[in-house]
């Protein structure tokens, strides 16, 4: 496992990161954290603990949680699958600061529109 600095005191595994330390008071970062499902269905029990860990991750330290589409496999695509994932979030009470709908200044948040980037 990876270890990870980071400031938390209510969890103690966020995506695979070991808390081993805390920041001292001087210390500033912008934490910007993602979730990223495939749109293949609906939101799984699994995908969702993910995306709360990390929505409250980023909520603790005034960071922003952002949903990535992970669209690459164009034969899995469920159409509105997007809708529903977001839909579900939002339920859950887990919405998102930067999203395909939403938009935010580092998009684009659907992978397949990404693939320029990576050339």
């Amino acid at each position: 496992m990876k270890k990870c600095i980071i400031n938390v005191q209510a969890l103690k595994h966020v995506n695979n990161c070991v808390i081993s330390k805390y920041f001292t008071s001087s210390a500033r970062i912008k934490v910007r954290v993602r979730f990223a499902p495939s749109p293949t269905g609906h939101l799984h029990l699994g995908g969702l603990r993910t995306a709360l860990y990390n929505y409250l991750f980023a909520k603790n330290h005034g960071g922003t949680f952002i949903l990535r589409i992970e669209d690459t496999d164009q034969s899995r695509v469920v159409p509105d699958a997007v809708e529903k994932l977001e839909r579900d979030l939002k339920w859950a009470g887990i919405v998102p600061d930067e999203s395909p709908s939403v938009g935010g200044q580092f998009g684009p948040y659907t992978q397949s529109k990404r693939l320029d980037i990576y050339r």
